[in-house]
């Protein structure tokens, strides 16, 4: 598969999930199963304004990506470039092993605390979170940048 090809699924992807989110107000996952639409229907009204807020943070945050990944396929299209995937399949699986068990243990944290927190504690913590994700995306991109001013 190109890599112009494999940006532009990516961005596909992206653009679907982040839609999704903006255009009907829950996220795509809402639509597999029962649970996880009663979960997501329980969040909304314990949440309230906040639930809101952050579904908005999160399907711009995808369009964004999905921007980026619409640009990577853009800079890469007409050129050969190929992605390799049968010599890293086993690695792949390991980090898609990986991301889903991260995933399911955040997911079970934050149930857990949007069931035994009050509802007067949420209001703000869109804002806090969009100023820690700042941060951690600044100190992801410096250490990029350095790691890459190093090797070059």
């Amino acid at each position: 598969m190109k890599q112009s090809t494999f940006f532009l699924l990516l961005a596909g992807l992206m653009f679907f999930e982040g839609g999704t989110i903006v255009l009907k107000q829950v996220p795509s996952v809402y639509f597999l199963s029962r649970k996880i639409r009663r979960l997501i229907e329980y969040e909304k009204r314990k949440m309230g304004e906040e639930w809101r807020k952050q579904q908005r943070y999160q399907g711009i945050s995808q369009l964004l990506l999905g921007a980026i990944f619409l640009l990577n396929a853009f800079l890469t299209f007409g050129t050969d470039i190929k992605m390799a995937f049968s010599q890293s399949v086993p690695i792949m699986i390991i980090i898609y092993l990986f991301a889903i068990f991260f995933f399911n243990i955040m997911h079970a944290i934050r149930v857990r605390k949007v069931d035994q927190s009050p509802v007067s504690e949420w209001e703000g913590h869109t804002k806090r979170m969009i100023k820690v994700n700042l941060i951690v995306l600044s100190i992801a991109v410096f250490t990029s940048c350095l790691i890459g001013f190093l090797l070059f």
